[in-house]
């Protein structure tokens, strides 16, 4: 731009800037300035992330956006600032299926690469709807009727997609939309991230042969959940507001979930993981390392043997922290961009967060 000096900027008392980044935060193709603040926890003043961009005339750096509680989590050992901020700068809000957002596009011929857009009867046949229950992946009644495509994860690398005029399972029915078959590259290819041959995933299509969790770890509900059990996307997606109408059509959690996940505090017990995952096994660990409720993120001759509550109880990281919700090239759902090794009986670390030592772990 027209800079004719360096400019500086202003971040207030007691934020502790620790971290600088640059990328396109607003989608508007530009370059945006990213500053993690540690904040000063004894001083009242929380973790934020500050992103700064140039003004209008390109004569100065300005705050364009300010994210803190709500949007930003923290860790940290001590009363002072935190070593580790963690920000979701996207899909923080209402979310949802916007029925008809685009006017006059919709037709009843239309295939892949269609516009993004949704109309009740692309996940409704008012002729074959039924009030009918099912298993996972089958499809329930309120689907049936409704087209989609197969799924063949096959050859290596790719996945081969077949239209069925009428869904026998669920994931089906949502990844004509939300995979290769229809991706117009502005969107995520999540059929790709379900892929059963990835290192970890959360079973929607079969169950994982490799899950390791233990079965008193999972939660006691209507569904009793084990290593072999099959998740329906409606499993996690739909409207958290008791009062609205159910299903996958809008919610004030996005990503469009039945619970509060991104931005969510470890603390809290009514987050989504611990509808399933045990919370006295994940956060207060008092359960972890019994025969059979352990994490497996387990190390007896640590000083905090109970390594998950080590992260979200004591470091206050939320599970998005580490581990993606989907799938992953890695074991256990771990991120990608994560520093973590698996092994036979336990794993290692080298995350930004430990300074860049290599941690490991053990189990029994």
């Amino acid at each position: 731009g027209a800079l004719s000096e360096l400019p500086s900027v202003a971040l207030g008392n007691y934020t502790n800037p620790g971290q600088l980044d640059s990328g396109d935060v607003d989608g508007d193709s530009e370059p945006e300035i990213v500053v993690a603040e540690g904040g000063q926890f004894n001083y009242g003043r929380a973790a934020a992330v500050v992103v700064l961009q140039p003004n209008n005339d390109g004569t100065d750096i300005v705050q364009s956006q300010l994210y803190s509680q709500g949007s930003v989590e923290s860790a940290s050992l001590s009363a002072g600032s935190a070593w580790a901020v963690v920000a979701q700068l996207g899909d923080v809000g209402v979310s949802g299926h916007q029925v008809d957002a685009v006017a006059d596009t919709h037709v009843s011929t239309e295939t892949a690469d269609f516009a993004r857009h949704v109309a009740c009867d692309d996940c409704h046949n008012v002729h074959e709807a039924t009030s009918t229950v099912a298993a996972a992946p089958a499809a329930y009644g309120s689907i049936k009727g409704t087209w989609g495509v197969s799924v063949d994860n096959a050859p290596v690398g790719e996945i081969t997609y077949t239209r069925l005029p009428g869904v026998e399972n669920e994931y089906e029915l949502c990844f004509k939309c939300h995979g290769e078959w229809a991706t117009s590259g502005e969107s995520r290819d999540i059929a790709s991230e379900f892929d059963t041959r990835k290192a970890s995933v959360h079973a929607v299509e079969a169950s994982s042969t490799a899950s390791e969790a233990t079965p008193d770890s999972f939660v006691a509900s209507d569904t009793s959940w084990s290593n072999d059990s099959i998740l329906y996307c409606a499993d996690c997606h739909g409207t958290s507001n008791s009062t609205g109408a159910q299903g996958p059509h809008t919610s004030p959690d996005a990503p469009l979930l039945l619970k509060p996940y991104l931005s969510t505090s470890s603390t809290d017990e009514s987050g989504l993981c611990y509808s399933c995952h045990k919370y006295g096994v994940y956060y207060t660990g008092g359960l972890d390392g019994l025969a059979s409720s352990t994490s497996r993120f387990y190390d007896s001759n640590a000083a905090t043997p109970a390594l998950h509550s080590r992260h979200t109880k004591d470091l206050k990281l939320s599970c998005a922290a580490c581990h993606t919700s989907h799938g992953s090239s890695k074991e256990h759902l771990i991120r990608t961009d994560v520093g973590y090794t698996h092994s036979g009986d336990g794993g290692s670390c080298e995350s930004g967060c430990h300074n860049g030592d290599s941690l490991s772990y053990s189990r029994p």
